[in-house]
């Protein structure tokens, strides 16, 4: 019998749309995630990681079609009314409930056994620049030891659910359950996931034992993993994941033998409990006309029905649940990013900022699915549909009471962002509420989820097919939300999406604010158009009746037709017309061509700009600028020029260039210029090049945090946009496998060598900005005047003397705050009312300028400037005499506990340095570059906080610093390279080479370091030969120096057990049993403190084993020991510290 019925359900399974669009949809998602994995030219695509780290998405996104099957296989017999027959059959109990339990549990395995061959077949597809050998046993066993215990909870749960409930919305809520109770243990574990930040150093066992899907458990056991390990290390069954796998194999198992055991296999009959009234009389009424009130009787049945569904879907219990679990977690999410936070960093809970954690949309997109498939289909489920179709009830007053109920739910849920958003600002600070930035999440966030539920509803109703409709729109919704990978990546194949919101206090909802209205509005005109499709194939009863048209219906169509004709028209004008529009494709292809044509010009002299002087006309309002320019060129080779390559980025048009030769612009589109001189150019001889060039950004084009023109907060760093004289590298392709597809040759960088001499290429600089009245225009140089005409602001900046080639400036309505400084004028502008660490930052200005000042040598300007603006990402950047600070974590932030650190003050002084590291010293273009920058800057960050804070406090921050340094280690495609050769990895110059320089002052004396450091800026700073990192590892006093800059190193050690036995009254025996991975070659302290926090004594000791034990004899009795309390290592253990059980 089980084998009929499993043959039974296997057939049933195969006759639905639905199976055949869900192998099809994880078949191609196998596809998309290999074709998505990072690489690099050392971690390949089909990386054993990468595959188990897919896997593991895979299981999660079966809780999408696990409802809907279990939906069709579990209650097809109570929707058909078969139960009463099955129940009096011979059917046996066991068979009849694990032949549906195994049939959803084949297809669930089935469905992600395809998304396995999906994956196996992306990766013939992939570059074999990025692509690894093949090995099955990549696929196999993260299927086996992830993906299929995944499937057996998920079924398990969902299985039971519908078991006991006979409830679709019961199967509904409880697949959306384990997304939230999966999301909120991601977000109590710190998942990488969620957080995008590697797991604790040394964590709790307990986020991997607790996570039922084993992220957390996997993220713990390949923490440690180099990028070769992540390449080829096969998925084990040990570690914190092999018990987290046997638990909820065990959990899911006995959660079927409760449903098995507990399911009562008869039928369920239910009895009214209501008393039975008496039969009334009615009096008869003679027959005649009744007055005509039509639409009267109309208002009110959609009222009624409106009342009825909006009642079914709020007051329903599951519905309060999810609204429970969706405040929980909103919570929590808002607790973490104000309040739980590295480097003692806490935001202000202003309204803005608030908002911007409500804007979630794909949570509740997913909700809407299964809430609007149950709404469509209760009458027919509890087969009242024939009645409900007798009723002389139209078409459009059934759809539209039920979207009705539908906007009902949408409008709830923002309401209730908002009033836990509200509650948690009064709670959580003393920042004033803003009720119209709240009020505005119904226009930027509710909007758009309404539009969804448009779409959802209507698909799900054209489709005749229950489960064929939610398939088909869960289908669409994965389309066009992932439109621009599959290579659709114009605003007109945006459906209910704006690119990303961000709130700022300068400008609201900023950059993108005036696209979203249009993008609503096309939204809105199709969404009239899906509904009025959804309206017209009404489904009446049982029976779906193709329903005729009317000429109000069809002047609505018609209507709702050129309503997405002109709203997109709107969009194409402003994103293809007004400005450049370029796919990703198309980008990569012309950055080819470019390499490709004018690659040679980097091997060939060209002139180097001496003099800038700009013009800049600013219309914030407007999103538009305009620059007027004058180059002055030199050659300074020793050999004549004829020919000169000039270009410029996008968004850069309407370019016009001017000079004693004839210019001849690049035929593929590209804007590149190439100027040949009348006559060559000889050495030492200059020449005039005049330009001129417009830039509009007005939100219909990608946000670029280094060109945000808005109506208050511009910032924009120009030297990328004003011409670029000879070949440009930084448009150059880096990625590995798309170079070899453009036949472009790997990208190459010089290795600094010794005796080699670069020269300094800066140049003077004067500029004018205009802007509109009221604002206030900041920017690298010295500020020279200012003037006010026709209703405009004028401001002019000049330099002295030669600067480094970088012109950032800010315009907004500043506040300011000025003051004078051992000479230097210092000038705060900021935004109005932000001044809550304002004193920290002019502190830090002061503290910055001395210490620099007497240690590295004297400030080369008169005066300098820090200017806020918004939060468009990181949080600071130097320019010559003027500092950038972003609105977020510099300007808005708490910090309560006035014994820790205060990160606003630590990141102003490392961006004040860089007046010195980078802007008088400026190394040659080679690797280690930064270290001559970032690592300095990190050195004199460092330098400060220790003389300002407590030990423990800059011990607490440098442990931050570590776990910033595995946090970037992990996520890293490319195998670590030693400081010295630091590129593009952050984690490297600015952590490591954080602890490196730390190091080296403990151990060689901060004034040796100081010493050596002013002495390798007077030998290197301009106009005198560029330094390169080898320069600065000759300087260091220290004959460890050097091994520290070429070291990829790090410690692993950790205490395993502390015993104490007191020996006499002043003598204790402390017996350390220590383990450590990597054998340490020096010394390494253990600091012992007693009961009140105080030293006792500090030993240095070398382990030479893995296991080791050591005893130590100290004079009071130990409560705590700490290994490495100085932080001499960059330790995978973090902080090595063991409390004594007393």
């Amino acid at each position: 019998m089980m084998r009929a019925l499993l043959t039974f359900e296997s057939r049933f399974l195969v006759r639905q749309y639905a199976t055949w669009i869900s192998l099809i949809v994880f078949f191609g998602f196998g596809i998309l995630a290999m074709q998505g994995a990072p690489s690099s030219e050392e971690l390949h695509k089909n990386a054993a990681y990468n595959i188990a780290f897919n896997m593991n998405l895979v299981s999660l996104f079966i809780l999408l079609p696990l409802p809907l099957f279990t939906n069709a296989i579990v209650l097809r017999d109570r929707q058909y009314q078969m139960e009463s027959f099955i129940f009096t059959t011979n059917l046996q109990k066991h068979t009849y409930v694990f032949s549906k339990y195994l049939s959803i549990l084949f297809l669930m395995s089935l469905l992600c056994l395809v998304a396995v061959l999906g994956m196996m077949y992306g990766t013939t597809m992939i570059s074999p620049l990025v692509k690894g050998p093949f090995n099955l046993a990549y696929f196999l066993l993260p299927y086996a030891m992830l993906a299929l215990p995944n499937i057996l909870l998920c079924v398990s749960i969902v299985f039971a659910t519908a078991i006991f409930s006979r409830s679709a919305m019961a199967v509904y809520f409880a697949a959306i359950g384990m997304y939230f109770l999966y999301f909120l243990g991601s977000m109590l574990g710190n998942s990488p996931v969620l957080a995008n930040s590697a797991p604790a150093i040394n964590p709790s066992i307990w986020p991997g034992l607790l996570d039922p899907f084993g992220f957390m458990a996997f993220f713990q056991d390949k923490f440690a993993l180099t990028v070769e390990e992540k390449n080829t290390q096969l998925l084990g069954f040990s570690g914190v994941s092999a018990i987290n796998r046997l638990c909820w194999i065990g959990i899911s198992i006995f959660i079927t033998w409760i449903t098995y055991k507990q399911y009562k296999f008869a039928l369920q009959l239910t009895t009214s409990k209501r008393k039975a009234t008496p039969a009334q009389t009615v009096a008869a009424e003679p027959y005649g006309t009744v007055p005509s009130t039509l639409h009267g009787h109309v208002a009110k049945r959609w009222s009624n029905l409106l009342m009825l569904n909006t009642r079914q879907i709020l007051l329903h219990p599951i519905s309060w649940l999810m609204a429970l679990c969706w405040v929980v977690m909103l919570c929590i999410s808002l607790r973490d990013e104000f309040f739980i936070t590295r480097y003692n960093i806490n935001f202000r809970p202003t309204s803005g900022m608030i908002a911007v954690q409500m804007l979630d949309v794909w949570g509740v997109v997913c909700v809407l699915l299964f809430l609007t498939n149950e709404l469509i289909w209760r009458e027919r489920q509890v087969r009242i549909a024939g009645i409900m179709d007798a009723l002389p009830i139209s078409n459009l007053t059934w759809a539209s009471a039920k979207l009705g109920a539908l906007v009902m739910a949408v409008f709830s849920y923002v309401t209730l962002n908002i009033l836990v958003g509200v509650s948690f600002q009064l709670l959580g600070g003393d920042e004033p509420v803003r009720w119209q930035v709240y009020a505005q999440l119904y226009w930027v966030n509710g909007w758009p989820i309404l539009l969804w539920a448009v779409l959802v509803f209507s698909v799900q109703v054209i489709f005749k097919n229950r489960f064929v409709g939610l398939g088909v729109a869960i289908l669409m919704v994965g389309v066009l939300n992932f439109h621009a990978r599959l290579g659709f990546s114009h605003y007109l194949f945006r459906y209910a999406a704006s690119p990303e919101l961000n709130f700022s206090d300068f400008n609201g909802w900023g950059y993108y604010a005036p696209s979203h209205l249009l993008n609503m509005l096309y939204g809105t005109a199709w969404a009239a158009l899906f509904f009025l499709l959804a309206v017209k194939h009404w489904p009446r009863g049982f029976h779906a009746a193709k329903q005729a048209t009317t000429p109000v219906f069809r002047i609505a169509m018609v209507g709702s037709i050129l309503a997405v004709v002109a709203t997109g028209w709107g969009i194409y004008y402003q994103t293809n017309i007004q400005q450049v529009y370029q796919t990703k494709a198309a980008k990569i292809e012309r950055a080819a061509v470019y390499e490709k044509q004018f690659v040679h010009y980097a091997s060939i002299p060209q002139p180097v700009i001496k003099d800038v002087k700009l013009q800049v006309d600013l219309f914030p309002s407007q999103h538009h600028y305009t620059v007027y320019g004058q180059y002055m060129l030199k050659n300074d080779s020793a050999s004549a020029i004829q020919q000169v390559l000039l270009s410029f980025q996008e968004p850069v048009r309407q370019v016009t260039l001017q000079a004693n030769g004839t210019i001849k612009q690049n035929s593929d589109g590209i804007q590149a210029y190439e100027l040949t001189f009348a006559q060559p150019l000889q050495p030492g001889d200059s020449i005039s090049l005049t330009f001129s060039f417009d830039v509009l950004r007005n939100g219909f084009s990608k946000f670029n945090v280094e060109h945000a023109i808005v109506s208050n907060g511009t910032y924009v760093e120009l030297e990328k946009w004003i011409p670029q004289v000879g070949y440009n590298a930084s448009i150059a392709i880096e990625d590995p496998a798309t170079r070899a597809k453009y036949q472009l040759p790997p990208v190459t960088r010089d290795q600094p060598t010794a005796g080699k001499q670069y020269h300094y290429t800066w140049t003077t600089y004067d500029v004018t900005f205009s802007t509109e009245a009221g604002q206030t225009v900041v920017s690298a140089g010295e500020l020279q005047r200012t003037w006010s005409m026709h209703n405009r602001q004028y401001f002019h900046y000049a330099s002295r003397n030669p600067m480094p080639f970088m012109f950032a400036f800010s315009s907004a309505e500043y506040e300011t705050q000025h003051f004078q400084h051992n000479g230097i004028a210092v000038s705060f502008y900021y935004h109005p009312g932000h001044t809550y660490n304002l004193a920290a930052m002019q502190a830090a200005a002061k503290d910055a300028l001395d210490y620099c000042s007497t240690h590295f040598g004297a400030y080369q300007y008169r005066s300098l400037q820090i200017a806020e603006i918004p939060a468009y990402g990181g949080a600071a950047t130097a320019y010559p005499a003027a500092v950038f600070c972003a609105e977020g974590p510099i300007y808005m932030t708490a910090y309560r506990d006035a014994t820790k650190i205060n990160q606003s003050y630590a990141v102003l002084a490392h961006e004040i340095s860089h007046e010195w590291w980078a802007g008088q010293l400026d190394p040659a273009p080679v690797l280690g570059r930064k270290v001559l920058t970032e690592t300095l800057a990190m050195y004199t960050e460092l330098s400060l906080l220790k003389k300002k804070y407590s030990a423990p406090a800059f011990r607490e921050y440098m442990l931050n610093i570590q776990a910033n340094y595995f946090q970037g280690k992990y996520y890293a495609d490319i195998a670590e390279v030693p400081l010295w050769l630091a590129h593009d990895a952050p984690y490297i110059y600015y952590q490591r080479g954080a602890y490196t320089m730390n190091r080296l002052a403990m151990e060689q004396g901060e004034e040796a370091i100081n010493i050596a450091l002013r002495s390798l800026l007077q030998q290197h700073r301009y106009p005198n030969p560029q330094a390169t990192v080898l320069d600065l590892m000759q300087a260091l006093p220290g004959t460890q120096s050097a091994a520290l800059f070429q070291s990829t190193q790090t410690a692993d050690f950790e205490i395993k057990q502390v015993q104490v036995k007191g020996i006499s009254k002043n003598a204790f025996q402390v017996d350390i049993s220590l383990q450590q991975g990597y054998i340490l070659p020096s010394p390494v302290s253990i600091a012992f403190y007693d009961a009140n926090n105080r030293l006792i004594a500090k030993e240095w000791t070398r382990f030479s084993t893995p296991n080791s034990t050591a005893t130590y004899i100290v004079k009071r009795k130990p409560a705590k020991v700490i290994m490495d309390e100085e932080l001499r290592v960059l330790n995978k253990q973090g902080a090595v510290e063991q409390e004594i059980l007393q």
